[in-house]
C-alpha cells in the first residue's frame, strides 16, 4: 500500500510539474509498474508462508463402562495416506508421523490412552486388557485376553466393537501407514530370519547391513516392497496367504488385500524414522 502511494504521488507531481518530455513521463509510469509488481510478489510470499493446523476430531467410544478416546488429526485436504498409532506408548512414532503431515498433509489415527501401550477397561466391574494391535480378527482377541489377563466373551465382543470403530476411520482406497517403535536388540529385520512363526510370514526380505536392524518397513503390497527394495531400505515383504493371524493391522490388511505399511524404529529414533516415512510418501506419490 504505501508503494501505490509513493507510485502515485510520483506520477501526480510528474503531471503538475510540467515533464520536459515523454522520456521523463515514461519513466514515472515505469516505476509506478515496478511497484505494483514488487506488491504483488510481496503478497504472495506472505500467502505461501501462512500455515494452518490439523483439523482434529475426538471419537470416544465405549469399551464396555469405560470410554476410550480416539483422535483423528487432518491436515490439508490429501487423503490417499492415513497414518495410524495403536500403542499409546510409541511417542517416537507420532512425533515424526506429525513433523510429515504438516509439511505434505494427510490424516493420522491415535488411540489415547494415557501413554499405555495395553488398553484396559471393565465389564460389569471386571477388569479386562488387550492389545491393540491384535483385535482384528475374533481367534486374536481371545488369545490376547487370555495372555493378558482374563477372558470373557462379553468382554471380548466389546473389543470387536472397539476394532471395528477403528477400521470405520480409516479411508478405503488410502494406503495405511502403521506407526510403531521397537527397543534395541529386540524385535528387528533379523526377526524374520530367526523367529520360525516370522519366517512364515514372510515372503521375501530385504536388508540393508549399513541401516539399523531396528528400522525397517514391513508391507502388503509387493509393488511398494519393490520401490523400497530398490530404494535400499530394510523391508519385508508379508505373506498374506500364509502369515499367521496374529490379529495385527498388518495381516488383517493382507487378508482384504489392501495397501499397508508398517513403519518400525526404534524408540528415540526421531529423525531416522521421520526420513523413512518421507521415503516412503515419495515412492507412493509416484503411484498417483
Amino acid at each position: 500500500m504505501k508503494l501505490n502511494l509513493l507510485a502515485q504521488k510520483m506520477i501526480g507531481k510528474g503531471r503538475n510539474s510540467r515533464p520536459s518530455g515523454v522520456k521523463q513521463q515514461s519513466m514515472q509510469y515505469f516505476i509506478f509498474f515496478l511497484c505494483l509488481i514488487f506488491q504483488l510478489f510481496a503478497c504472495k510470499q506472505v500467502e505461501v508462508q501462512k500455515t494452518v493446523g490439523p483439523l482434529v476430531k475426538r471419537h470416544v467410544h465405549l469399551l464396555g463402562d469405560t470410554p476410550i478416546t480416539v483422535t483423528t488429526s487432518t491436515y490439508g485436504r490429501l487423503s490417499d495416506v492415513v497414518f495410524i498409532r495403536l500403542h499409546d506408548n510409541e511417542e517416537t512414532a507420532e512425533k515424526a508421523a506429525l513433523q510429515i503431515l504438516e509439511e505434505r498433509g494427510g490424516t493420522v489415527i491415535s488411540i489415547e490412552n494415557k501413554g499405555n501401550r495395553i488398553i484396559g477397561f471393565l465389564v460389569r466391574e471386571k477388569n479386562y486388557v488387550f492389545d491393540p494391535n491384535r483385535m482384528f480378527t475374533k481367534k486374536a482377541i481371545r488369545e490376547s485376553m487370555q495372555r493378558l489377563g482374563s477372558y470373557h466373551p462379553a468382554a471380548a465382543k466389546e473389543v470387536r466393537e472397539f476394532s471395528a470403530a477403528i477400521l470405520k476411520l480409516i479411508p478405503k482406497n488410502a494406503v495405511t501407514i502403521a506407526l510403531h517403535n521397537n527397543a534395541d536388540e529386540g524385535y528387528s529385520i533379523l526377526s524374520y530370519n530367526t523367529d520360525p512363526i516370522l519366517r512364515q510370514s514372510a515372503k521375501a526380505v530385504h536388508r540393508n547391513k549399513t541401516l539399523d536392524t531396528d528400522n525397517f518397513f514391513i508391507t502388503t503390497n509387493a509393488t511398494l516392497f519393490h520401490m523400497l527394495k530398490k530404494k535400499n531400505y530394510n523391508v519385508v515383504l508379508q505373506n498374506n496367504a500364509t502369515a499367521i493371524d496374529d490379529g495385527s493391522l498388518s495381516v488383517y490388511m493382507g487378508k482384504i488385500n489392501s495397501a499397508y505399511v508398517n513403519v518400525e524404529a526404534q524408540h528415540g529414533h526421531l529423525q531416522e524414522q521421520a526420513s523413512m516415512l518421507k521415503g516412503l510418501l515419495q515412492q507412493i506419490d509416484t503411484l498417483n
